[in-house]
Formats: C-alpha cells, sequence, structure tokens
C-alpha cells in the first residue's frame, strides 16, 4: 500500500504543474504554425516565460491556438499588434501550450 501511495504521489507531482493556474505571456506573434489537420500554433517574441515559470509543457515556445481565436490571432500579425496569451497546461499533442484565452493589445 505505502508503494502506491508513493508511485500515485511521484505522478501527482509530476504532473500537477502544468495545470497549476492560467498564465498570460505578451509579445509580439512571430511565427505561425498550420497544417492540414486544422492545427494552429504560435510563438512568441518575448516567448512564454510565465507560462515557464508556472511549469506548463516543460518551457514551451509554441502555443496552440483553438478555431475561435485563430482570426485574432491572424488580425494580430497582419497589423503588427501584440497579443496577450492565456494559457493552461499543455495540448493533447503534448508539445505545446493550450491557449485558453486571447488579447488583441493596441
Amino acid at each position: 500500500m505505502s508503494k502506491l501511495i508513493f508511485i500515485c504521489t511521484i505522478i501527482l507531482l509530476y504532473v500537477s504543474p502544468a495545470y497549476s493556474a492560467i498564465s498570460q505571456d505578451t509579445g509580439l506573434v512571430t511565427l505561425i504554425f498550420s497544417n492540414a489537420g486544422d492545427e494552429m500554433a504560435v510563438s512568441l517574441d518575448s516567448g512564454f516565460p510565465a507560462a515557464t515559470a508556472a511549469g506548463q509543457c516543460g518551457g514551451s515556445s509554441w502555443a496552440s491556438i483553438p478555431k475561435g481565436m485563430k482570426p485574432t490571432v491572424l488580425l494580430a500579425k497582419a497589423l503588427g499588434k501584440k497579443v496577450t496569451l492565456e494559457t493552461l497546461g499543455c495540448h493533447p499533442n503534448g508539445g505545446w501550450l493550450n491557449a485558453v484565452n486571447i488579447y488583441l493589445i493596441e
């Protein structure tokens, strides 16, 4: 029984930082990834220091963009405007941050 508790504790300690809290990072959209599977991810000029500090996704430099947020990303890139991306944990593919909200900065 004590081995089971130990193993569960280790798993929770390993996984919990990735889902600890929403973090906010602001910057210019520098790179946009898109594929035929309708996925989009972005990279910011400032990176994602708040997400990294929160332990999300091992310091990924990309954030997955949900379908409803794609027009805002494209508009920000076209206008050269900064965005604030809120992220929470990892995208199911495991390599990108999971964006949950986006703000277009004037």
